[in-house]
């Protein structure tokens, strides 16, 4: 999966830019928002937009193998213990979606990562690209492995700036 991050500095309050593109997830007409206040940005007072991509997010595991109750992974510092935070289902690829499932929920998790899962193994990736993902720690205990101490292999992309409607 690519990112495309794109920051946008203008004059505008940030309770003013959310009021204008009305931020909703998995709305459609949130990118036909967007894209009408970038163009908004260039017929008015302007903006400066940083666009970054390319890069690629830091990432590790958490194996599960015989998951019982108290068990626990602990992301950024964050646990999330078997049988009260996730349950424990009938197989160890049962528990791992739920696992997914409840680091994706938490909102003290999903500001900085997300999960998916392939068969018992859980892969936690940071949101953004480059190298500041890498500090996410991730650690865990009893049947649940952790495959490093914290994420790695984030690399920057590139970044390409535009000046929107700004007279020099």
């Amino acid at each position: 999966m690519g990112i495309l991050k794109l920051v946008i500095k203008t004059a505008d309050t940030a309770a003013s830019i959310r009021g204008k593109i009305n931020p909703v997830n998995n709305d459609p007409q949130t990118l036909s928002r967007i894209a009408r206040y970038v163009q908004g940005l260039y017929a008015g007072k302007g903006a400066n937009v940083q666009i970054e991509s390319g890069g690629v997010q830091s990432n590790s595991t958490l194996t599960l193998s015989t998951c019982v109750a108290t068990d626990t992974a602990v992301i950024n510092g964050v646990t999330l213990t078997a049988d009260t935070d996730f349950a424990v289902g009938a197989s160890d690829e049962q528990t791992a979606q739920n696992l997914a499932a409840a680091i994706n929920a938490l909102a003290t998790v999903n500001i900085v990562a997300v999960a998916s899962v392939a068969g018992a193994v859980v892969t936690v990736k940071a949101l953004n690209q480059g190298t500041l993902g890498d500090a996410i720690t991730l650690t865990a205990t009893g049947g649940i492995t952790a495959g490093a101490a914290t994420l790695g292999s984030g690399a920057a992309g590139t970044t390409n700036y535009v000046e929107l409607g700004l007279n020099p």
